[in-house]
């Protein structure tokens, strides 16, 4: 219905949002899930600087660094590669090096129907609007 919701659980807040499918953030939150390498290179550096464990996969880390004035909001962007599925287990889209957002992906589930229960937030009892 054109908005989402970004839930804060350390302090049990939440904020509500205008939201567009077509909008750069969904573009950053989509990043990795059957992007085209020609689309990522044409707003990003990208290269592989190793492997880190993220929620029990042994993720291939590929750094994307901005050369085009499109993606300059978000100068760098880190994905976790699942190498079995090479989709994210976690994404940082970062703003700058103290101020990033963490995307963290569990059960992916490609090309399957989606409840729409699968978009409800289990925010904790008594959250507060920001």
């Amino acid at each position: 219905k054109g908005k989402g919701t970004i839930y804060y659980p350390a302090d049990n807040t939440y904020r509500e949002k205008k939201f567009d499918p077509k909008s750069e953030m969904a573009t950053y939150i989509l990043l990795g899930f059957g992007t085209r390498a020609a689309e990522i290179n044409k707003g990003y550096k990208s290269d592989v600087t190793g492997r880190e464990m993220i929620a029990g996969v042994n993720a291939i880390v590929l750094k994307l660094t901005s050369i085009a004035k499109s993606t300059e909001a978000y100068p760098t962007v880190t994905l976790w590669l699942d190498p079995q599925t090479w989709t994210p287990v976690q994404t940082r889209t970062a703003e700058t090096e103290r101020t990033y957002f963490d995307w963290k992906y569990s059960n992916v589930q490609l090309n399957k129907p989606l409840p729409n229960s699968a978009f409800d937030l289990n925010m904790k009892p008594g959250a507060k609007k920001r």
